[in-house]
């Protein structure tokens, strides 16, 4: 039986934008609080926030079954500790590596 498996830095890295897509809303927010002052702020937090927007699209578009094409990184995101997810259509056991 063929082992399938994913790259597990495509499910860190959504980790990773993920807490940069806050910290830009964050900084956004900030920024729109406080007036004409923070623009600049406001300006950089909305870059970021779309940025990893852009970036977690992309790391969504790597998790995918080897065997039959289905995107799994909703499973892969939230299988956090684990080593092992199946693909919803499939079935199929995926390691992440």
């Amino acid at each position: 039986m063929k082992e399938y498996t994913l790259d597990k830095r495509w499910r860190n890295l959504c980790w990773l934008m993920l807490a940069l897509a806050m910290a830009g809303l964050m900084a956004a927010s900030a920024g729109s609080a406080m007036g004409a002052e923070g623009r600049g702020w406001l300006l950089g937090g909305t870059l970021v926030l779309i940025g990893a927007i852009a970036a977690l699209i992309v790391c969504g578009r790597k998790l995918r079954c080897p065997a039959c094409g289905r995107i799994v990184d909703r499973e892969a995101v939230q299988a956090f500790g684990k080593t092992q997810v199946s693909c919803p259509q499939c079935g199929r056991k995926l390691t992440l590596k």
